[in-house]
């Protein structure tokens, strides 16, 4: 009896090193990004920046080359947070680059697409803000609010009319409107947003870079026809933000 008690043992213990070192060392992978995931989400709801991004590089570092939807994903997000620390053109090179991999592809869901064309929209729309404040001219920072409201409207139609996304995407299309018809002298009155604040100002701010240095908008999906609801008021120009952020 002992010595059947004995092999059970070591058979136990064989099994638990066999699953601690096969697909246990999975599982521990797994958990390890979710957990710091779920703590650069927490970072950048906070406006912690400089803690959020590490934490987005080590999760993609691990994340398997083949789940490449959540790999994309992720390189969403970091994009998102590199927008609101003030490095929109560090961010808006990524989310072009992601453009051709990710709109295509039939096999990602249309919800990460959308949420690609809505960080593109706001990329745009911040970069353009900024390149205004710049006083670069409008031939430059013209094409980047076209482009954010093509966007904008596109994901606005494209969407269920009665969800919360499309009302989302009503209004970031109004807030491109004005910003685009705005007199300099009443954008400079405006509150800055952070990502204006952070890119003009901050640690990372990079300004508006080579964003309008002879480069016009990342090609991508976003159509319509240009044109919006007239409106001569001020609120909601400057006012939400337009990085989509569950939680936010």
């Amino acid at each position: 009896m002992k010595l059947i008690l004995l092999t059970i043992w070591i058979l136990v213990g064989v099994a638990g090193l066999a699953y601690h070192f096969g697909p246990g060392q999975g599982q521990m992978t797994r958990d390890q990004i979710s957990s710091q995931l779920a703590a650069a989400h927490r970072y950048a709801l906070d406006g912690e920046y400089d803690a959020a991004m590490p934490l987005y590089d080590q999760a993609l570092s691990k994340l398997p080359i083949e789940q490449r939807a959540k790999v994309f994903e992720v390189r969403i997000e970091k994009a998102k947070l590199q927008i609101e620390a003030g490095a929109t053109p560090k961010a808006y090179a990524e989310l072009v680059e992601l453009a051709p991999l990710v709109l295509p592809d039939k096999q990602l869901p249309a919800s990460l697409k959308n949420e690609l064309t809505s960080a593109l929209g706001a990329a745009e729309f911040y970069g353009t803000w900024i390149m205004r404040l710049e006083g670069k001219p409008k031939e430059v920072w013209l094409p980047f609010a076209e482009s954010s409201r093509q966007r904008f409207r596109y994901l606005s139609e494209a969407t269920p009319p009665t969800s919360d996304d499309a009302l989302t995407y009503r209004q970031n299309l109004e807030r491109v409107i004005r910003l685009e018809r705005m007199t300099i002298e009443e954008l400079q009155g405006m509150p800055l947003p952070p990502a204006v604040g952070n890119a003009m100002s901050g640690d990372q701010g990079e300004g508006s870079g080579d964003m309008g240095e002879g480069k016009g908008p990342g090609k991508g999906k976003g159509k319509g026809d240009g044109q919006g609801p007239p409106t001569d008021d001020r609120e909601g120009a400057g006012a939400g933000n337009l990085i989509r952020r569950d939680g936010s």
